[in-house]
């Protein structure tokens, strides 16, 4: 806790720091079964330094992911939409946390399961490996996008 996007400095966060530069090699993940079959969308609010570290799904023996956008704690375009905010105007002195709301669109399931999670780790991304010290991520929302559901999403 301390850096929440937010501004609640008790509100706690996903986060993991390693002092040697392209070492953190991190992954947090949740299996999720019994869900219907069909496609859907994954949304956390996440933040980092460095390059290559990522929000993702898998199903179907299939990675689906977005890379998590390098902007440390300033800026992010959670706090840039709410920065006419009285209180969210003031959160880091005004610069905001560095939040970004991530977005993995397109995720088919067909085995009624996937896992959901967060990785620096490049033999679970699939990329060159982590090049910061740390990652954040919060507020992971699942929405079933079938153009026949309407439903809300699954946090």
């Amino acid at each position: 806790c301390g850096a929440h996007w937010s501004g609640d400095v008790n509100d706690y966060y996903l986060n993991s720091y390693n002092s040697a530069g392209g070492q953190l090699k991190y992954t947090a993940q949740q299996e999720i079964k019994g869900i219907p079959n069909g496609t859907y969308k994954l949304v956390a609010a996440a933040r980092a330094h460095g390059n290559n570290s990522y929000v993702y799904a898998k199903a179907n023996g299939m990675i689906y992911k977005t890379e998590i956008p390098n902007m440390g704690d300033r800026g992010g375009n959670i706090w840039e939409s709410l920065k006419d905010d009285p209180i969210a105007s003031g959160v880091h002195d005004g610069a905001g946390y560095g939040w970004n709301w991530v977005e993995v669109a397109d995720i088919n399931v067909n085995t009624n399961s996937m896992t959901i999670g967060c990785s620096t780790n490049s033999a679970v991304t699939q990329e060159n490996g982590f090049n910061g010290y740390w990652i954040s991520v919060d507020n992971f929302k699942l929405y079933y996008t079938n153009a026949d559901y309407s439903g809300t999403g699954i946090e």
